[in-house]
């Protein structure tokens, strides 16, 4: 475990050949594995599954049971002249695969059968080939392209497993999986690890899966190993929890009653969206009222930006609402979102960097069409008082700006329109302690001072919490817990209990 950029699929790379280290040493068995090619790693017992599943529209018209099978493909060692020939050796092992093949098939009913009686009093559909579980024997003979992204999951994970591996390598395997079925899921590993003997590596983010099916926990921040250990001890070390959320903070927040809150500027009504057939973000709901600061806070791949792109208009819901100031938004037309207040700035300081700052300010002075008596004059006076070191550098192009300087002008260029709601993704990312102290003086002056309300995407929690009046969380694309900040300030641990920590 550990945040984006720690290492973790780097390890899974360097186990299956992918990247070759520079020193040290892989040894599985007593068999030093950086002196082998890749290819020779199955016959050693070695599978591995992919956190990117994209490879799929290579082979759309592959049926099921043939991917299944490209999986024995290194065990096959009879030469093409006996396979063309079928002579009885080859057909003798052909069967032999194939036999391998359909139980892979079978274990996968058998866990099916198992799970239908709970899914069903989920209210969760039991048909064969259709909803609930995935169930690949019921689609052997239909080609990938037609499979949904919970069936290419499993099957993948079935292509590993058919070439009888003692160890598996799994790389994210709940990547975005619905909540159903990251519980079938780590069904799945406990039943590989009894009926196969197989022992599993596994890189994931959801906190939950990982502590369930884990007898040890090795968590990494920056390429380093942080802790090891039973799962309990690694989760609950500090040093783990302040790499993933921030250092822990028991500031003083100010308390405003939600009755004095009115109506929401901004309404986010039961938001689904999908990156293709994976599902990043489950029935998300909330409310922006006017001059709040809110924060969404959680763990790298728990679909915080994901949200931000979605309400921007940048990634379009499959599912969901979306209301500014009681008017329903068109979703995934970031044209429209502009036009109704929103405005998006997006995490690593983007500006046009062979533009002057001047000139990317007179950007963002394009897209108010609804503010009365603009002049550019008198808005670039006032979003200069809020960013008084980029006065001195108007003629400068952005590119000669350091990086906290590039992420106030990001932010100034999106004050130009005048918007109603500023999303804020990642503000302190790569920034300078100095800067990051500057940035969030500055979104706390935004708030008080220019009648705007912000949405914020922050891994700094305490800073977060600093300057923000209500905390939403989201673990793994589901809102898990809400609440004004100062119930999170007073108990520090609330928010760790939200992710699994706890």
């Amino acid at each position: 475990m550990g945040p984006n950029g720690a290492g973790k699929t780097t390890i899974i790379n360097c186990i299956s050949r992918v990247y070759a280290p520079k020193s040290g040493q892989i040894t599985f068995e007593g068999q030093d594995l950086l002196s082998l090619p890749g290819d020779k790693l199955v016959k050693l017992g070695i599978a591995r599954t992919f956190q990117d599943l994209n490879f799929f529209s290579l082979i759309p018209d592959m049926m099921v049971i043939d991917y299944i099978r490209l999986g024995q493909f290194a065990l096959h060692s009879n030469s093409i002249m006996a396979d063309g020939l079928q002579i009885p050796k080859s057909r003798s092992k052909e069967w032999e695969l194939k036999k391998r093949a359909r139980r892979i098939l079978e274990f996968f009913r058998d866990i099916r059968e198992d799970l239908e009686p709970p899914q069903a009093e989920r209210g969760y559909p039991v048909m064969y080939g259709k909803e609930g579980f995935a169930d690949l024997i019921d689609v052997e003979y239909r080609h990938i392209e037609t499979l949904s992204f919970a069936w290419r999951r499993r099957l993948d994970l079935a292509r590993a497993l058919v070439s009888q591996p003692k160890l598996l390598l799994l790389d994210e395997p709940s990547q975005g999986l619905p909540p159903s079925e990251i519980e079938n899921l780590g069904h799945i590993i406990k039943r590989i690890r009894k009926e196969f003997g197989v022992s599993a590596l596994i890189v994931e983010h959801n906190m939950p899966l990982l502590m369930d099916v884990s007898d040890k926990v090795v968590a990494m921040a920056t390429g380093q190993k942080l802790d090891e250990g039973p799962p309990d001890q690694v989760r609950r070390n500090p040093l783990v929890i302040e790499e993933y959320l921030g250092r822990p903070t028991t500031l003083k927040t100010k308390v405003t009653p939600e009755k004095a809150l009115g109506t929401p500027i901004l309404n986010v009504k039961d938001i689904d969206l999908h990156y293709g057939k994976a599902q990043a973000l489950f029935k998300v709901s909330l409310d922006l009222y006017k001059n709040q600061v809110a924060a969404v806070l959680g763990t790298n791949g728990s679909g915080k930006s994901t949200l931000l792109k979605a309400i921007s208009g940048a990634e379009k819901p499959s599912f969901g609402e979306i209301w500014v100031q009681g008017e329903f938004l068109p979703m995934g037309w970031p044209e429209f979102a502009a036009q109704r207040g929103i405005q998006y700035v997006s995490q690593g300081h983007i500006v046009f960097p062979e533009l002057s700052v001047r000139d990317n300010l007179k950007v963002g002075a394009h897209l108010p069409s609804k503010v009365k008596n603009y002049k550019f004059k008198t808005e670039l006076d006032r979003v200069l008082r809020l960013f008084p070191q980029l006065k001195e550098s108007l003629n400068v192009e952005a590119t000669k700006l350091s990086g906290g300087q590039q992420q106030m002008l990001a932010i100034a260029q999106a004050l130009m329109a005048r918007p109603l709601v500023l999303l804020l993704d990642e503000p302190s990312l790569g920034l300078a302690p100095l800067y990051i102290e500057a940035v969030f003086k500055i979104i706390q002056q935004i708030a008080d001072e220019e009648g705007c309300s912000i949405l914020m995407v922050e891994q700094n929690v305490s800073k977060a919490i600093e300057v923000s009046d209500y905390i939403y969380i989201l673990n793994a694309g589901i809102m898990t817990g809400k609440g004004p900040t100062h119930l999170f300030a007073s108990d520090p641990k609330l928010i760790s209990k939200n992710l699994g920590f706890y």
